[in-house]
């Protein structure tokens, strides 16, 4: 039935717009094929600018190696779960994007829903060293 094809393809677009994770569609040499408005809310560059550079110049140069060993895992056809790395905002800063990438090998892309997680992680690493100042203190007392 048309009208239901139609109707779930709104609901799809309407779920890719409105989500608040960064999703994508991504061509297996590493351009992005499609971003969803949390791109631009996230980093801060324009859709078209996304889709007209390679995700590499976008990798923070300590995590390069790591995202080509992942973008290598998707193009041999495997999920890549959890993966983490830092991607440059337009104002230069980076921010910590939490990765979930699916590959459809025969159709030479891939899914990716991401999570800004910079937060997070700062938050993490605070707890943290918070926590070792304080067993400091106690192993001085």
């Amino acid at each position: 039935d048309l009208s239901a094809l139609k109707m779930a393809e709104n609901e799809r677009d309407t779920l890719f717009q409105l989500s608040p994770d960064m999703l994508c569609v991504a061509y297996i040499d590493g351009r992005f094929k499609q971003v969803n408005p949390a791109w631009t809310r996230t980093l801060g560059w324009r859709e078209d600018e996304l889709l007209s550079m390679p995700y590499t110049e976008l990798v923070h140069p300590d995590d390069l190696a790591a995202t080509l060993a992942a973008g290598q895992r998707l193009r041999d056809g495997h999920a890549v779960l959890g993966f983490e790395n830092r991607y440059r905002a337009r104002t230069g800063a980076y921010r910590l994007l939490s990765w979930n990438s699916f590959p459809l090998p025969d159709a030479g892309v891939t899914f990716g829903v991401v999570r800004d997680v910079t937060e997070r992680a700062a938050a993490e690493a605070a707890q943290r060293e918070a926590d070792q100042r304080a067993g400091e203190r106690q192993r001085l007392e």
